[in-house]
């Protein structure tokens, strides 16, 4: 499977990753390598992805629709969505999220995919979402309020348990920690 990383830094410019994290991903994926940096507000996001190509052409990733969503996808498609052969699962996905007008649309989705999966996608720079297969079907929503408290509580990084879905307002995600 992939390599993906996103990463929400509440400064800018944001601090790369660790070196030996960002090793660690490419090892995953060994096809293909890169980083995109977005700068919303004042907020930082780094999108890493590292492409082990399996099916389809080889796509690498984040990949980017018209709209400036944006795709990290590591996993693969195995039913619940139709995928042609010779399709690369990613660039299908990408599609169908982007034609989601809300939220639940996004979850109706992503709940009806068989097969392992994990992603993070960026909604036309408005806000970020972060699942994987688990979140989807024992859904933990997590809204921003609730993320400050523990941001200001952790040391440096903060790691989404698998079992949270994130949505991070991102033309508003300020924090003030006291």
């Amino acid at each position: 499977m992939c390599g993906i990383c996103c990463v929400v830094s509440l400064t800018t410019p944001h601090n790369p990753l660790d070196k030996h994290v960002h090793e660690n991903l490419k090892h995953r994926g060994p096809n293909s390598s890169h980083d995109i940096t977005e700068t919303i507000s004042n907020c930082s996001l780094l999108f890493s992805a590292h492409v082990l190509h399996m099916r389809g052409c080889l796509t690498p990733q984040p990949l980017q629709d018209d709209n400036g969503n944006m795709l990290l996808w590591n996993g693969e498609v195995f039913g619940g969505l139709r995928v042609d052969q010779g399709e690369n699962d990613t660039k299908v996905v990408l599609h169908h999220l982007s034609m989601a007008q809300c939220a639940s649309d996004m979850l109706s989705l992503l709940s009806q995919l068989k097969g392992p999966w994990a992603s993070a996608w960026t909604q036309c720079v408005i806000s970020a979402h972060v699942w994987n297969k688990i979140t989807v079907k024992n859904a933990i929503p997590y809204t921003w309020t609730d993320m400050k408290q523990r941001l200001c509580n952790a040391a440096q990084m903060l790691e989404i348990p698998s079992s949270v879905i994130l949505d991070i307002p991102l033309q508003s995600c300020s924090i003030t920690c006291s």
